[in-house]
């Protein structure tokens, strides 16, 4: 019988640890002949982990071994850092509607390939500007950036649709509906001239007013692109709404996903026609390291790198300066213009401050709603060895330093072999446990260490739970049997 009792014991412990690993893994599938495989980590890996932290996450065969891989975007990979350059671009006027202009959007190409207006659409010159044909074939590399300047002393916010083509015949859509803004507002200065083009490679750029009426005229405009052989970063993936956790007359924070390494923020306010400065601030607690979140190079141009942090932490929480903005949501041409998301540092806060100068009410009638976005985490892996393979993170700590010698930069996972495009790798990650918060609950020490608690899966629980009971039936029948007369056994 007590053997009985070890091998129950036993086989608890199993199950337990079962179901711990079942937890800290998910099956890779692969695409391609390899032997290298590239995979988009999903942000959601994040809240799977205690304190989101990526440093444990490995690649595993079926022996259980780590294979070599390396991070795309490692900040020790110099092949990875993007070489930003600016030139200045020639804007063409177009005195028609650039959807119904014909043959060319009446442009002709002069002798040393420059771009000028037709003699038909010249004639039509001195009509206010439908749309402009940009001719960005002096930038090298992929667009991530168009700054305008615009002419005269125009002010308002001026909707349009951007469109790229390689011939100027075909176009295809960029931006459906984007907005340039310049106001000036109880006495706030807003401006907008700069726009994200996330890494599109076009030579020719077309801007159409969706007021062209009202809409200014473009006097300069300057290209940011970038050149460099890592790839075009996946596309960020956005949380859903999130409501503050806590207000107060000027303030309102609201919980961030645990590690998620924030780079845009969109706030949602609640009623039209409402404008305010805001000021954005990272909340974490003080003492903690900070997070090496890699930022997209649209915020280095933006922030130019600057952070300002508070002097003194809000109790025991650090903050963190991050932005400066103006938010809105204004009727404009029978529509609603909003601000655009604001750009973060890209590292991870436990909180988000948003704090107006004066009562939280110029945000309206009601505090406004937040999303958080993130660009997921790209790397490379060597397949070794038999497959399935596995993504794996939250690894104990011997199983961190035996695995640490696979980590390598992108150059030296390759080094001698062929640049051939690698295969596909896809995850699909189990769903993070239900988060157990209290919307109530200032943001403290309290808070932000009952988040890993709060993140436990409850079946697992359950599951211990019920082994604690069979393992307790199994005691009494032990007892019972030893207090049974000798007659009786």
């Amino acid at each position: 019988m007590k053997d009985m009792l070890r091998l129950g014991l036993g086989a608890l412990a199993m199950v337990a640890g079962g179901l711990a690993v079942a937890q800290q893994q998910a099956p890779l599938t692969l695409d391609g002949p390899g032997p290298f495989y590239r995979l988009v980590v999903p942000s959601a890996i994040h809240g799977l982990l205690p304190d989101g932290d990526l440093r444990d996450v490995r690649v595993r065969n079926a022996a259980g071994q780590a294979v070599p891989f390396a991070w795309l975007d490692a900040e020790d990979d110099p092949q990875a850092r993007p070489r930003v350059e600016s030139h200045e671009v020639a804007l063409l006027p177009l005195p028609t509607r650039a959807d119904t202009a014909p043959d060319l959007l009446g442009l002709k190409l002069r002798p040393d390939g420059s771009l000028a207006l037709a003699a038909a659409s010249a004639a039509l010159s001195s009509a206010p500007a439908q749309a402009w044909v940009i001719d960005s074939r002096r930038a090298d590399g992929a667009l991530v950036r168009i700054r305008f300047e615009l002419a005269g002393d125009a002010q308002g916010i001026f909707p349009f649709t951007l469109e790229t083509s390689d011939d100027l015949r075909r176009w295809q859509p960029l931006l459906a509906d984007d907005q340039l803004v310049r106001l000036q507002r109880d006495g706030q200065s807003i401006e907008r001239l700069a726009i994200d083009l996330g890494r599109v490679r076009a030579p020719f750029l077309r801007l159409s007013w969706r007021d062209g009426v009202q809409a200014p005229a473009l006097a300069r405009a300057w290209v940011d692109s970038v050149r460099t052989p890592a790839p075009a970063p996946p596309a960020l993936e956005w949380s859903a709404a999130v409501a503050p956790s806590r207000c107060g007359a000027d303030f309102c924070d609201y919980p961030a996903p645990p590690g998620l390494p924030l780079q845009r923020l969109r706030i949602h306010l609640a009623d039209r026609n409402t404008m305010a400065p805001v000021q954005v601030s990272g909340l974490s607690p003080a003492g903690a390291a900070e997070a090496r979140g890699h930022r997209h190079v649209l915020d280095a141009l933006r922030h130019g790198g600057g952070r300002d942090r508070a002097d003194a932490p809000a109790g025991a929480l650090q903050v963190q300066r991050l932005a400066d903005t103006v938010v809105y949501r204004l009727d404009q041409g029978g529509g609603e213009v909003h601000a655009a998301p604001v750009a973060l540092d890209g590292g991870a806060h436990a909180f988000v401050r948003l704090q107006t100068r004066g009562p939280m009410a110029a945000l309206g009638t009601r505090p406004p709603t937040v999303s958080f976005a993130a660009r997921p985490r790209v790397l490379e892996f060597l397949a070794q060895g038999q497959p399935p393979f596995v993504l794996s993170w939250q690894a104990s700590a011997h199983d961190a330093a035996a695995d640490s010698a696979n980590a390598a930069a992108l150059k030296t996972l390759r080094a001698g072999i062929a640049q051939q495009a690698p295969g596909r790798a896809t995850v699909t990650l189990p769903a993070p446990p239900p988060a157990v918060a209290s919307t109530a609950a200032a943001p403290g020490p309290a808070a932000a260490s009952a988040t890993p608690a709060a993140r436990r899966s409850p079946w697992l629980w359950a599951a211990l739970g019920s082994g604690l009971l069979v393992l307790g039936a199994m005691a009494w029948s032990l007892l019972r049997s030893l207090n049974k007369p000798s007659g009786d056994r």
